[in-house]
């Protein structure tokens, strides 16, 4: 997989193509008002690629080193976090102003504004500042809410036990993929340009996102229950659909040889 990306960034015969074109629609999945996925804003997995490339590619976990080697395998940028940290339901929609979380243990920070976000509704790190968030500030006010990215707001709030119901099974799970029928073949999300009013959300905190996750849920040795975001473009279904599809049967059989169940649920957000 390594020499795959190096002879991609070598320019060998059709490789950078493939990679070009799909950095090119992640990106464009990724512009959205203010933020523009370039230069450190860039997506993860050309972070990762260009880590292939210097021969400088993270080892970590075998769980978070499946996901990284399948993010640059398919140049989807994934996120993978304890499940258990982020609660029970999660929400997705665009980063408000002012918010930001730590990614790194040296306290860094990255600015979430109109950064597609995986949040948690219910996060159980936050029950220490409870008291906080029981009296915020008028900042703390948006940042709670944010607005939601492209698509039905309806469609976007999903609970565990939704992932788990019918897409569960014991041991590798190769065979386990939804069917891909609710990709929404066509249009990618349209770009947040304008101003427009910011539909009401149920208070929230950002966990994951396509180019940084939070220290507050990431995947540390000794945790239960995990959960893998694939953040893929909208497009024809015969390209994304069965790119996505590859990388979620990968992901299934990689991770499923250590865990006792894995499940796989597909949501279009076009």
């Amino acid at each position: 997989m390594l020499q795959c990306a190096r002879d991609a960034g070598a320019g060998a015969f059709g490789a950078f193509e493939a990679f070009e074109a799909r950095i090119k629609a992640v990106r464009g999945m990724l512009r959205n008002g203010k933020y523009k996925p370039a230069g450190r804003a860039k997506p993860s997995s050309e972070y990762l690629f260009a880590a292939a490339l210097d021969d400088s590619f993270p080892r970590v976990n075998p769980f978070v080193d499946a996901v990284n080697l399948a993010s640059l395998k398919y140049m989807y940028p994934m996120s993978i976090f304890d499940a258990d940290k982020a609660g029970h339901a999660l929400l997705c929609r665009l980063g408000a102003p002012g918010e930001h979380y730590v990614f790194n243990s040296s306290g860094q920070e990255i600015d979430l504004e109109d950064l597609v976000c995986l949040c948690a509704l219910a996060p159980a790190f936050a029950a220490e500042s409870a008291a906080k968030e029981r009296a915020p500030d008028a900042a703390g006010s948006a940042a709670a809410g944010g607005r939601p990215p492209p698509g039905p707001a309806s469609q976007l709030a999903q609970t565990f036990g939704e992932i788990a119901a019918g897409y569960s099974t014991q041991g590798p799970a190769s065979q386990m993929v939804q069917s891909f029928g609710e990709i929404e073949a066509g249009r990618p999300p349209a770009s947040h340009s304008e101003t427009s009013q910011p539909e009401v959300q149920p208070q929230s905190r950002p966990i994951a996102n396509p180019v940084r996750d939070s220290m507050a849920t990431k995947l540390f040795e000794g945790a239960r229950n995990a959960l893998i975001v694939v953040y893929a473009p909208g497009g024809p279904y015969e390209a994304e659909g069965r790119d996505l599809g590859a990388a979620a049967r990968d992901l299934a059989t990689w991770c499923g040889r250590a865990c006792e169940r894995t499940a796989i649920k597909v949501h279009s957000l076009s």
